[in-house]
């Protein structure tokens, strides 16, 4: 009885030490590496889903969006012009992250920061209060100025493993941004497909 229990514990010690080297082989691999190992810069078709309290979406459509390598482990996430009923205001944002090792494959991001707008539509010198999502207030300067993070916004999230339906492994990203503008609205942005 003692061999069986001293069989099985030695064999639960080496599962162990076998997933931390892999772990700890994992976390020696810089950010710049595994950006250029798993080619994240390019251009994506993106999901855009606005939500208040980070839990009611608000609304949800497709966009195009740029992701560039800015050097060391950071990269830059730009997309322009984001509009879809009920929000009025035209959304871009022009963030900044880390890219580091997370757990089981995926990667996680670590914030540096950068601008979330929402501008009026083109043509418009103001937007209706009667216009906005229900139970949504927008302080009245911002239905003429918009809203404007100026450097604060937040953004966290991961790149998780996918398989498509031909087998290719894909790391596709799943990250909520906090514009940090005043309201309680979170920003998920989804990979949809990467262009190029």
């Amino acid at each position: 009885m003692k061999t069986l229990q001293y069989a099985i514990y030695t064999l639960f010690l080496f599962i162990l030490l076998s997933l931390t080297g892999c772990n700890k082989e994992l976390e020696d691999i810089d950010g710049e590496t595994l950006i250029e190992q798993y080619q994240l810069s390019g251009r994506y078709k993106i999901q855009i889903t606005p939500k208040m309290m980070g839990i009611a979406a608000i609304t949800t459509g497709a966009h195009d969006a740029i992701l560039t390598h800015e050097g060391g482990d950071v990269l830059r996430l730009k997309f322009t012009g984001f509009q879809k009923s009920p929000m009025p205001f035209k959304m871009s944002v022009d963030i900044l992250m880390r890219i580091k090792p997370g757990p089981k494959g995926s990667l996680r991001i670590e914030n540096i920061g950068g601008d979330f707008d929402a501008d009026l539509p083109e043509g418009a010198s103001v937007i209706n209060q009667d216009d906005l999502p229900p139970g949504m207030e927008i302080p009245e300067d911002a239905l003429v100025n918009g809203l404007h993070s100026n450097g604060d916004s937040f953004i966290a999230g991961v790149y998780e493993k996918m398989e498509t339906p031909t087998g290719e492994k894909l790391l596709n990203f799943n990250w909520n941004l906090d514009p940090n503008v005043g309201l309680p609205v979170v920003i998920n942005i989804k990979t949809i497909k990467k262009m190029e």
